[in-house]
């Protein structure tokens, strides 16, 4: 699998929340369900609009819950992983005791980056971004 050594990984955050934000909006991004398909607590889904779970993925990261990576080229925005602590995903199957296990649920990388290795270098990052954070992925 061919990685691309020029992406850099940055984990999302209040500081880049509009690099996020960018990336879901551009042509084919996933705006439509703000990578909350997984995410949504029984009272979210009561209120399941495209609008509110850009709000419900804000929150969290507001809230410092740990959502998943963006992969950068040339400062860009241009991939992202859905890589967090699995008790903040709503249930997966399998054995739910897990402790200290991350998930990775989802990712995307934009059109015109596929076939570069930017999708083989998020992954990879995210299991290393779950190692650094002293969880099991």
């Amino acid at each position: 699998m061919m990685k691309n050594k020029n992406v850099i990984i940055k984990p999302v955050d209040k500081n880049n929340w509009r690099d996020f934000e960018t990336l879901f909006e551009s042509k084919g991004g996933p705006h439509y369900c703000w990578c909350m398909a997984w995410r949504m607590t029984g009272e979210e889904r009561k209120n399941n609009t495209t609008e509110n779970r850009k709000k419900f993925i804000k929150q969290r990261v507001e809230s410092k819950i740990p959502i998943g990576i963006l992969g950068y080229l040339n400062e860009e925005a241009i991939a992202w992983c859905s890589v967090a602590p699995r008790e903040t995903y709503r249930s997966l199957g399998g054995d739910e005791n897990l402790e200290s296990v991350w998930s990775i649920v989802c990712f995307f990388v934009k059109k015109e980056y596929q076939g570069r290795g930017v999708a083989t270098t998020i992954i990879e990052n995210a299991k290393d971004y779950a190692k650094k954070m002293e969880q099991n992925i």
